[in-house]
């Protein structure tokens, strides 16, 4: 067991509030690690103290008091909150490359084309290039050109 979690379950070892597996193995790290096991005694020590004090009782209305001094808890933000609110952030990105596409496709282009149908000719596949004759995508074209593909 390393330090870290021996300090963690000391608190509940000394409230006897630790399964007997996790005591053992608290008990084995604090036979052999000294600082921890110094830790221990001395929280130990503390809870004696502590459980050796004289108990006062509280004044007539002291919780009433404390009570009214204390800020009402603030509301919990409603579930119910805008959609548009919690997704602001994502709207503003997909807006983003929305706008980038469409802006991007707008520019690319030729200059003389205008209206409707040039804007579809832009978007069609015809403007790419085909693959080289040579190359592993051009055998795969010229065989579905021949009928060849199954």
């Amino acid at each position: 067991m390393r330090c870290r979690k021996a300090q963690g379950l000391m608190s509940a070892h000394l409230d006897k509030e630790l399964p007997p597996g996790k005591q053992a193995g608290l008990e084995a790290h604090l036979n052999h690690c000294e600082a921890c096991a110094a830790k221990f005694r001395a929280s130990r020590e503390m809870q004696r103290l502590l459980a050796e004090t004289e108990r006062f009782a509280a004044p007539a209305g002291f919780s009433r008091r404390v009570m009214a001094r204390l800020d009402p808890v603030p509301s919990a933000r409603p579930f119910f909150t805008p959609l548009w609110l919690r997704f602001a952030e994502v709207a503003v990105v997909l807006l983003a490359i929305g706008s980038g596409l469409l802006f991007g496709r707008l520019l690319s282009l030729p200059a003389g084309q205008a209206g409707l149908e040039s804007a579809s000719a832009g978007l069609s596949l015809d403007l790419f290039a085909p693959a080289p004759a040579g190359s592993l995508g051009g055998v795969y074209l010229a065989m579905l050109e021949d009928g060849h593909a199954q």
